[in-house]
C-alpha cells in the first residue's frame, strides 16, 4: 500500500510502552498540533468483528480471537512471550489498515503539522518526516504499567517490555527527545521550548519522508 503524505506534515512521536507518548501528544495537542494514536486505531479495527483483518487474523491465528469473532482481550500483551509469531503477523495484518485510517485522517487535518504516536514509528519504518522521542528510565515505565495496567501481571509486563526495542535504539532513531522522567509540567515546558522549532522544521522540509511506502 502506497501512501501519499504530502501535506500536512508529519511527526512521529515515539517511545517505549510507558514512556508517556500520549501525555506528550496531549500536550502538543494544547499547542495547537492534532494527534493519532496508532494504538487506537489498531483497537478500533480488532475489536470490530466485521472488519476484513479479523477474517485474515482468524484465519492464520485462531486462537487469538475470541467466540465473538474479535481480538481476544488481553491477546497483545500476553502474546509476545506465548506466541512471537502471532503477535508479529497481527501486527503485520493490522498495519496497512491502520496507516490507511491515519493517512486518511491526515488529510483531513486543517493543520500545518499533525502528530502520529507510534512506538513502532522506527521497528515498522512508519511514513513520517520528523521523529520526536519520549524518552523515560525502564523502571519508571515498569512502575507506571503496573498502576496503568492493573490487569497485567509483573511478568506480562516485563514481556511487553522485553519485546520492544532498546532504549538506545529509540534514541538513535530520534531528531529530537524530550526526557519524561519528571512531572506533566516539565514535559509541557520542554514541548513548548521545542514547539515552534518543529513546526519551521517540519514546513520548511515536508518532502523528508523517512519512507514513502509499507
Amino acid at each position: 500500500m502506497t501512501i501519499n503524505m504530502a501535506r500536512p506534515p508529519v511527526l512521529g512521536l515515539n517511545g517505549a510502552i510507558g514512556s508517556g507518548k500520549s501525555a506528550a501528544r496531549a500536550e502538543l495537542a494544547a499547542l495547537g498540533i492534532p494527534g493519532i494514536d496508532a494504538d487506537q486505531v489498531a483497537r478500533a479495527i480488532h475489536q470490530d468483528a466485521a472488519h476484513p483483518a479479523l477474517g485474515e487474523i482468524g484465519a492464520l491465528f485462531p486462537q487469538a480471537l475470541g467466540a465473538d469473532g474479535r481480538l481476544r482481550r488481553g491477546s497483545l500483551p500476553a502474546l509476545p512471550a506465548a506466541d512471537p509469531e502471532a503477535n508479529a503477523g497481527i501486527k503485520r495484518i493490522l498495519k496497512p489498515w491502520v496507516l490507511e485510517v491515519m493517512a486518511r485522517w491526515t488529510h483531513e487535518q486543517n493543520a500545518p503539522v499533525v502528530v502520529w504516536e507510534s512506538a513502532l514509528i522506527i521497528d515498522e519504518s512508519l511514513p513520517v518526516d520528523r521523529v520526536l522521542v519520549v524518552d523515560t528510565d525502564d523502571a519508571t515505565r515498569f512502575a507506571r504499567l503496573c498502576e496503568r495496567q492493573r490487569d497485567w501481571s509483573g511478568a506480562q509486563i516485563r514481556a511487553v517490555m522485553a519485546m520492544q526495542a532498546l532504549r538506545s535504539d529509540y534514541l538513535a532513531g530520534a531528531d529530537d527527545v524530550v526526557d519524561n522522567g519528571g512531572t506533566r509540567v516539565e514535559l509541557r515546558k520542554q514541548l513548548e521550548r521545542l514547539h515552534a522549532g518543529l513546526i519551521s522544521g517540519l514546513i520548511s522540509s515536508p518532502t523528508s519522508q523517512r519512507s514513502n511506502a509499507t
